[in-house]
C-alpha cells in the first residue's frame, strides 16, 4: 500500500459495507504444490512460477526484478466509478468518461497518474473482470476475466473464484491483489493468497498460493508487503521470495457472524504497527492488544475499548506509530467516545462523544476525520486543537498533509471536492454514486 494509504478508498454507494459470509479454512487450504493453471502473456519462468517453500532473501525490487517502478504524478489526477462508469478528472480541467458499459465498481490509480486499474461486476453472479486503461483512455486491456478467475483454483464447494482486494503496489505499474469464493449462498471465504500482474503489460505472477498470502499492506517504499490473516501476522519480499509466516500469532476475533476479522497494520519507520481488538467485541472492557513488529513482536499497549468496529474499514493507528484511535462506550444508548492514546506512554484524550464512525488518520498523524450523528456529518478533528465540521460528505481522503478531497453533499448527488485546511474548496466532479482512487 503506498504512502497514501490505499485503504481509505471511498466507498460512497448508499449505507455502509455490510459483511456477510463466513470464510471455511478446510475450503480454502490447498497443497503446497498447488499452482493456479491461468496464463494471460507468455510467461517468463522467472515470472510464472510459484515458490513451494520461501525462496532465498531477497532485499531489493527492481524492474529487473519484476517491479516496474513509476514516478509520482506531477498534478492532482482522479479516477472514479458514477452509475457504473469510468472518469476521470483533473485538477483545473473537465471530466472526462472513459466507459459506456455499466458494471464498474472499483478503481485504482497507480503512484505516477498513468495506469488505471478498474474492476467490472456482474451483481448476479458476484463474479469480476479485471480491466485496465491509461489515464488518457488509451491502451485499454482485459487483465482477467470470469474464467480465467475461476481457473485460479479448483471450486470445490464454490461457483466462482472472484477478485477480493486490490491495490498498486507504490511507485509502480504492479497491482497487488487476492481472491475470494463465491458461495451460492451468503458467505464470505477469502482464499488468503497473493498475486500480481502488470497493468501495462498483462504479464501474471502469482506470489503466493491460497491459504500462504492474506490481506496485504505494502510498506511505503514497496519492497516489503505485510500479510494479515485472523490469526496471525507475516511477510513477504514484494516479488513474493522470502516469506516470513506467521512472525506474530494472535486470537481470531469472534464475530457473531460469517465471516473472520483481519484487523489493519500500518507501516510507521519500517516497522508493523498491529492493533488486534480483544477476542470477543461484546465484551470491551477487556483489553485489546496493540503489537510493534520488526523483526520480534512485542506488546506495546493494551487498550481498553473498541478496537473492532473503527477498523473495519480504517486504520486506527497513526501513520507515525504513535497514536491509536478507538471507541469506549458511555451510558447513552448508540454512543461513544473518542478516545485518542499515546502508544509511547499510555496517556489518554477523550476527543469527542456522540454517535461515532471512524474516518482516517491524515499522513501529518495530527489531523483526522471522523462522522457524529446522522454518519454524513464529517468532521476534522486535531490533536492540537478542536473538531471542525466539514459538512454533509463521506469519502474522505487526504491528498497530503494540507489537503484532503471528500464527497460533499448527500447519497445520489454528491460533489468531489478538493479541500484543504484554511477552508478552500475546489469542485471537480458530480457524483451520484460511486468510489473514487487519486495520485499526486
Amino acid at each position: 500500500m503506498s504512502s497514501k494509504s490505499r485503504t481509505f478508498w471511498a466507498l460512497v454507494a448508499l449505507g455502509g459495507l455490510f459483511l456477510t459470509g463466513c470464510n471455511l479454512p478446510t475450503q480454502t487450504e490447498a497443497p503446497a504444490s498447488e499452482v493456479p493453471d491461468i496464463t494471460l502473456v507468455e510467461p517468463t519462468p522467472a515470472s510464472s512460477e510459484v515458490p513451494t517453500s520461501a525462496p532465498a532473501a531477497v532485499t531489493a525490487t527492481s524492474e529487473a526484478e519484476g517491479v516496474p517502478t513509476a514516478s509520482v504524478a506531477q498534478e492532482l489526477r482522479v479516477a472514479y466509478t458514477d452509475d457504473g462508469n469510468l472518469w476521470v478528472v483533473e485538477k483545473g480541467q473537465g471530466p472526462v468518461q472513459l466507459t459506456d458499459t455499466g458494471g464498474t465498481s472499483d478503481v485504482r490509480l497507480s503512484d505516477d497518474g498513468e495506469w488505471i486499474a478498474y474492476v467490472v461486476r456482474d451483481p448476479d453472479q458476484d463474479t469480476a473482470d479485471l480491466h485496465s486503461v491509461r489515464f488518457d483512455g488509451s491502451s485499454s486491456r482485459l487483465l482477467l476475466d470470469e474464467g480465467r478467475f475461476d481457473a485460479l483454483y479448483p471450486l470445490d464447494g464454490f461457483i466462482h473464484t472472484t477478485l477480493s482486494t486490490m491495490d498498486f503496489l507504490p511507485a509502480s505499474h504492479t497491482l497487488l491483489f487476492n481472491t475470494r469464493g463465491v458461495f451460492e449462498g451468503p458467505g464470505l471465504a477469502k482464499n488468503d493468497d497473493l498475486l500480481s500482474i502488470n497493468v501495462e503489460t498483462g504479464q501474471f505472477t502469482p506470489l503466493l498460493l491460497r491459504g500462504e498470502g492474506g490481506d496485504f499492506t505494502a510498506s511505503p517504499a514497496g519492497d516489503q508487503i505485510a500479510l494479515v490473516r485472523p490469526d496471525s501476522l507475516s511477510f513477504v519480499d514484494a516479488n513474493g521470495a522470502n516469506l516470513r509466516p506467521e512472525v506474530l500469532t494472535f486470537s481470531s476475533v469472534i464475530t457473531y457472524s460469517e465471516y473472520f476479522f483481519y484487523p489493519l497494520p500500518v507501516w510507521s519507520d519500517g516497522s508493523v504497527v498491529l492493533p488486534v481488538p480483544q477476542q470477543d467485541p461484546f465484551f470491551a472492557s477487556e483489553p485489546g492488544t496493540v503489537w510493534s513488529v520488526d523483526g520480534e513482536a512485542q506488546v506495546i499497549a493494551e487498550p481498553t475499548g473498541d478496537l473492532f468496529a473503527p477498523q473495519r474499514e480504517l486504520p486506527i493507528v497513526s501513520p507515525d506509530g504513535m497514536h491509536l484511535a478507538y471507541f469506549r462506550e458511555v451510558d447513552e444508548p448508540g454512543e461513544q467516545q473518542l478516545v485518542i492514546e499515546r502508544l509511547d506512554n499510555g496517556e489518554q484524550v477523550i476527543y469527542d462523544t456522540g454517535s461515532l464512525q471512524w474516518k482516517g488518520w491524515g499522513p501529518d498523524s495530527y489531523l483526522f476525520a471522523y462522522t457524529k450523528g446522522s454518519g454524513l456529518n464529517l468532521y476534522l478533528g486535531d490533536l492540537l486543537g478542536e473538531p471542525e465540521p466539514l459538512g454533509s460528505g463521506t469519502g474522505l481522503r487526504w491528498v497530503n498533509a494540507s489537503e484532503y478531497l471528500y464527497l460533499a453533499g448527500v447519497p445520489g448527488s454528491w460533489t468531489l471536492t478538493l479541500a484543504d485546511q484554511a477552508g478552500n474548496k475546489i469542485p471537480l466532479a458530480i457524483m451520484s454514486n460511486g468510489v473514487y482512487d487519486f495520485a499526486e
